[in-house]
């Protein structure tokens, strides 16, 4: 299973890499670099010339690196930057001066249009609030444009966490990611505007306490294989038992596909926790789970639901739940306990 970290786990993946492990943030910054230069040169785009909008934090310095790179390369790379250069990062200020000292131009009104790829390296994973001012007028500019972006980490305007568009957010053609994915790349509207998300390794160490620490996860071929495994002396109570909380009365079908689903990934034991309405349907399309019952806008069975969550191994919520109070009340019971959770979330 790959790691999905928010922004918060990931800068403190980050200290623990650089105060802990000892790598040096520019370290750092010229493999993130690196990884940009290498998808820019895989063929599909046109380099012809280059710009690297750079803010004034270390996704700033990223950019500036990735245009001192390219110009040793023979690319037409220029920068233009953003923010009080009084207040720019150590790592950005360095990864400024070192290009140019390699002879990359910075530039102050560029007209978009004239280039053939622009870097998006204004914001990395730390905004959190609505873009104003001249990085509003950058992103809304370099949109304007219809110039192929590489995005660096996140597209600029995207709230890690949640992808949510912070009022405004640069589009990328694709978007170089560092160490694992993050949320905002997979929900929407940021995964739209992400494009093709491309994860690289440059080196990120993840302390042993993190293990500790709950975090989103990807599940790969190889995780599904492993959960498949039967051993000869095996039997349903050995083979995983998940708790399915589904279904509003007017939801059934929900309850059943996801139970089914749930039974046929080899599930030993499945119990579904749905509407009372839903019994009969339940049952008669699938006898081999068990169940428990909840009533729509009445107090719900805490009891029994706390020992249908010790039970399991796994709980998958949300399908066809609604939100009626009742259904609400299950979800915040689910968030109290430490199981397995996966999620159904319909974003639009």
């Amino acid at each position: 299973m790959k790691r999905i970290l928010t922004a918060a786990q990931m800068k403190q993946a980050d200290r623990n890499t650089i105060e802990t492990m000892g790598v040096p943030s520019l370290v750092l910054m010229e493999r993130a670099a690196l990884s940009c230069v290498e998808e820019l040169q895989n063929g599909t785009w046109d380099t012809g010339k280059v710009l690297a909008v750079c803010g004034s934090g270390n996704n700033g310095g990223d950019g500036a690196a990735i245009a001192r790179i390219l110009k040793t390369k023979g690319v037409d790379a220029e920068l233009f930057c953003l923010g009080n250069p009084e207040k720019y990062s150590e790592g950005m200020r360095a990864q400024k001066k070192i290009a140019e000292n390699y002879g990359v131009r910075e530039v102050k009104n560029p007209d978009f249009r004239e280039y053939t790829v622009i870097i998006d390296a204004i914001f990395g994973i730390g905004v959190s609030r609505p873009l104003a001012g001249e990085y509003r007028r950058a992103v809304e500019a370099i949109c304007a444009s219809g110039v192929p972006v590489l995005a660096v980490d996140i597209p600029s305007g995207i709230h890690t966490d949640t992808g949510e568009v912070l009022d405004a957010a640069v589009k990328a053609r694709a978007t170089v990611t560092f160490a694992c994915a993050k949320p905002g790349l997979l929900f929407d509207p940021g995964k739209r505007y992400a494009g093709e998300v491309l994860v690289r390794d440059i080196g990120i160490g993840f302390d042993a306490g993190e293990e500790e620490t709950p975090w989103y996860g990807s599940v790969e071929k190889e995780d599904l294989d492993r959960f498949l495994t039967r051993t000869p002396m095996g039997n349903k109570g050995t083979f995983g038992k998940v708790l399915v909380l589904a279904g509003s009365g007017a939801m059934c079908g929900a309850a059943v596909l996801c139970a089914r689903a749930v039974l046929a990934s080899g599930a030993g034991m499945v119990k579904v926790v749905t509407e009372e309405r839903n019994r009969t349907p339940l049952f008669c399309a699938l006898p081999e789970a068990m169940a428990d019952f909840w009533k729509e806008d009445e107090p719900l069975p805490e009891e029994a639901l706390l020992q249908d969550l010790a039970w399991a191994d796994a709980v998958v919520a949300g399908p066809g739940l609604s939100k009626s109070r009742t259904a609400k009340e299950l979800l915040v019971l689910r968030c109290s306990t430490q199981k397995f959770l996966l999620f159904w979330m319909q974003m639009r």
